[in-house]
């Protein structure tokens, strides 16, 4: 039997939780408000044991999406990830955000760019490429302006993302070549992603060391960035 995984979305304000055995999505549910404390998102996932008539028993492995996004979704999603980790035994299977948005996208010809909105005029990007059936990522995860942005589409593009919603008619007037745009977006990856993403990662043995993992946030947060301005004034 194909194994039962546990998929953590909480990236961006609307999150959520999936439970996938082997490809197929048994159970998603998602969150109808943003989710700020881990006491709300365990609400979420005892609702999709209970209804798939599952325990945490039947789970395999436990994925979850670790950024860039929201920081506070960040921190609760690994949060709650670590505790069912440390109190179950369940690898933990960690998953970047824009990996899993990309991930939507299936045998695509042209290069895929995954764009989040960043908000201070900037998106989280990263590319992505087929070989034969599987998607790799070819190069690292940034935030970048629209300018950036432009800069980076050198070829015929493929995208998707949250970024859309405020930067699509920049994008368009401005690229250089062919720019195409999946109708309907998905602007976040989906529990389900994150959770099938998790089982590739299983399958192919790698867990992740608990004490090492941390939120992919490419930039400080406005609380952060608040902070260093208020040291460097005095």
């Amino acid at each position: 039997m194909r194994e039962v995984i546990l998929g953590i979305e909480t990236s961006h304000d609307l999150g959520g939780v999936a439970l996938t055995r082997g490809e197929e999505c048994i159970k998603e549910v998602p969150s109808s408000a943003r989710l700020k404390h881990s006491e709300e998102l365990v609400i979420l996932i005892d609702t999709a044991l209970k209804t798939s008539g599952l325990t945490l028993e039947d789970v395999d492995g436990i994925a979850v999406s670790i950024g860039p996004g929201s920081f506070t979704g960040l921190r609760v999603g690994l949060s709650t990830a670590k505790g069912l980790c440390l109190s179950t035994g369940l690898p933990m299977l960690v998953v970047p955000t824009l990996d899993a948005l990309a991930s939507i996208v299936k045998l695509e010809s042209a290069p895929v760019h995954a764009i989040i909105d960043a908000k201070r005029g900037e998106v989280y990007w990263a590319s992505y490429e087929f070989s034969g059936e599987c998607q790799r990522r070819t190069g690292g995860y940034e935030a970048v302006s629209p300018e950036g942005l432009i800069e980076r589409i050198s070829s015929e593009v493929l995208l998707l993302g949250s970024g859309l919603d405020r930067y699509r008619e920049f994008i368009l007037e401005n690229a250089r070549v062919p720019v195409r745009l999946i109708d309907p977006n998905p602007r976040f990856p989906s529990p389900t992603a994150v959770s099938l993403l998790g089982y590739e990662k299983l399958k192919s043995g790698v867990a992740q060391d608990m004490g090492s993992v941390e939120p992919i946030y490419i930039r400080p947060s406005d609380a952060e960035t608040g902070r260093r301005s208020g040291r460097n004034r005095t």
